[in-house]
């Protein structure tokens, strides 16, 4: 019986041992290996579950290749969809790296210093739950314990680890703390949320030239920085930046495929599992685009811009992919939830859609979007608003409402150009109006508005020459005129035209459905930033130009009246109001006596 007894002890002895080699030789691997980091030390915090405070890493196929993007590339911005655990992930491997690298500085950069510092919380419930394996560690080469100040683990904007030299530091947005440094790895989170991310971008590049690297995830909001560089554009003139380098999209061959006689959701289950499956070893000969080829809902890429650019779009978990059962049972709980436009930019990945308040905040596409009506017997209005980026006009009419003495502005076409100049602009306009509207063209019955801008603004034509852009308009025909008008009082000026209703109950203002782009402006495009200037709407280099040509037709196609005694104080303001001309709806607000302006008519 004792003999038993000994040989029992003796055989659990030898499964603690074992347990024991096992787990000091997986904690050897994970100093120098992320993935069995993340897979057997790594507890994340789960805001949805309050069950638990630490939570195993999820254990995802493109979470695995993420881990190896994170190791091998250098330079990449990952756009992603919500709720896929990305932070979670870079701030873990950050962690890693910090935890078991000499020398590193590393910077969670965000847009405000409570969001970047929120990381470091994250980071830190890591490290904590690391703890409890520090034994382990010791054994294959210490562990690297953090800086303790005051009884806390770090501060809240910093997590230094003294042993090794190595410290990860919370900053907000901005040039100026990325210069005072030489970083060996920047994480800019939600860089679409960051204004100023392209200055922030190229003060890093010193660090990042010499070894750093730069990482930047996010979701999309609207035509930010990050959207010139996914599209391989220069963000300041919108200009392609040559051809694409590689994409993963064009691997034909890929190392990972489902048998043919899978379904489609077996098939999906089957590369989730290789991709977990194979050995390290494996895992890291196949080369990184041909992984990325394999998973669905992932895609790599690379411009003339020098970042490569990594699509992480949710179909990626198959716990979200709707061709699983439980991947539809999420998509039909979650998107109920959401509106249309906070879908496609939050999950989708769409940058067309934006937070902010809408400047037309009464936008309706069923009341403003009608069937375009065009009427040889009133003039052609144009507005041209002249960039680098974005140019162009729309084309409308302010026609006369039957059985009702009213007017409507109505918006039938439109032309919008990137990477272009006057020129290209003044011939494409040209082309457009002699095609689809003859008899204004040939009647010269074509009245046009400008920015006094284009006064100023100088092109370099054939001959060497310099012309404004209003000159090169007048050259072909097109005789603009520009008057300034005020950027609050005539933004207001455009929200109070979508509120004015004519007699029949239809409202003043119409677009034709040829005038997609400027639809787009008015159902979201143009919006305030947050903590902007009152009045002033968001100069984003994409949809604000829209909103330029909007507004400048709306105020010179409605009157806005002055109204007030001839000698008033220097510090009174002056009332306006706003009316068409032939209704009686009106609205009033009040103005500085600098954008004071006289009754103006038109087109009568």
């Amino acid at each position: 019986m004792e003999t038993l007894q000994s040989n029992n002890l003796s055989q659990a002895d030898l499964q603690r041992a074992k347990e024991q080699d096992y787990w000091e030789t997986t904690a050897a691997i994970a100093r120098q290996c992320g993935w069995t980091f993340l897979k057997h030390f790594t507890y994340t915090l789960d805001e949805h579950d309050d069950t638990t405070i630490a939570k195993p890493f999820p254990m995802h196929g493109y979470l695995r290749i993420y881990e190896r993007i994170f190791r091998e590339v250098p330079i990449f911005y990952a756009e992603k969809s919500r709720q896929l655990k990305i932070t979670w992930t870079e701030g873990s491997l950050i962690l890693h790296e910090a935890m078991m690298k000499n020398a590193r500085l590393i910077a969670d950069q965000s847009k405000k210093q409570e969001d970047a510092d929120a990381i470091i919380e994250r980071q830190k419930h890591v490290y904590r739950n690391i703890l409890p394996y520090a034994a382990l560690f010791d054994a294959s080469g210490g562990f690297p314990y953090a800086a303790e100040i005051g009884g806390k683990i770090g501060t809240a904007d910093k997590l230094e680890f003294p042993q090794n030299k190595s410290k990860i530091i919370a900053i907000p947005q901005g040039a100026h703390i990325l210069r005072s440094y030489t970083w060996s790895r920047i994480f800019g989170d939600e860089i679409n949320h960051q204004p100023d991310c392209a200055e922030g971008y190229a003060a890093a590049m010193p660090a990042i030239s010499g070894g750093g690297h730069w990482n930047g995830v996010g979701t999309p909001n609207g035509r930010t920085w990050a959207y010139y560089v996914r599209e391989g554009k220069d963000f300041q003139t919108g200009k392609k930046l040559g051809k694409i380098k590689f994409d993963s999209n064009s691997v034909k061959i890929k190392p990972i495929e489902a048998p043919h006689h899978f379904s489609e959701e077996a098939a999906r289950y089957y590369i989730e599992k290789q991709l977990l499956d194979m050995s390290q070893e494996e895992f890291d000969a196949i080369p990184l685009i041909d992984l990325i080829a394999c998973c669905p809902g992932l895609r790599m890429w690379e411009n003339n811009n020098g970042i490569t650019c990594i699509r992480i779009h949710y179909t990626a978990d198959p716990a979200k992919d709707p061709v699983t059962e439980i991947g539809k049972e999420w998509y039909a709980t979650e998107r109920p939830r959401y509106t249309q436009s906070f879908w496609e930019r939050e999950y989708e990945i769409r940058y067309d859609t934006f937070e902010g308040r809408p400047v037309i905040s009464n936008w309706d596409r069923q009341v403003f979007v009608k069937k375009p009506e065009y009427n040889s017997d009133y003039p052609l209005l144009l507005s041209f608003d002249f960039g680098t980026r974005v140019c162009g006009t729309p084309i409308a009419q302010y026609q006369k409402i039957e059985n009702f003495n009213a007017y409507r502005l109505k918006f039938l076409d439109e032309l919008i150009l990137e990477d272009s100049n006057t020129h290209e602009m003044a011939a494409a306009i040209i082309e457009i109006i002699k095609t689809r509207y003859p008899r204004s063209w040939s009647d010269n019955n074509i009245k046009a508005f400008c920015d006094p801008a284009g006064h100023q603004t100088t092109e370099t034509v054939s001959d060497k020459s310099l012309n404004t852009s209003i000159k090169i308009l007048n050259s072909v025909g097109i005789y603009p005129r520009s008057k300034k008008f005020g950027v609050p009082e005539s933004t207001e000026v455009l929200e109070t035209v979508f509120t004015l209703v004519l007699p029949d109950g239809s409202p003043a203002i119409e677009f034709g459905e040829l005038c997609e782009y400027l639809i787009g402006v008015c159902a979201g495009g143009l919006h305030y930033p947050e903590n902007g200037r009152q009045g002033y709407y968001e100069k984003d280099g994409w949809w604000d130009h829209g909103g330029d040509m909007i507004r400048m037709m709306a105020c010179n196609v409605f009157d806005y009246v002055a109204l007030s005694p001839e000698k008033m104080k220097p510090k009174v303001k002056k009332f306006v109001q706003i009316r068409n001309k032939y209704t009686a709806d009106v609205k009033g607000y009040k103005v500085s006596k600098r954008y004071r302006r006289k009754a103006m008519s038109f087109g009568r």
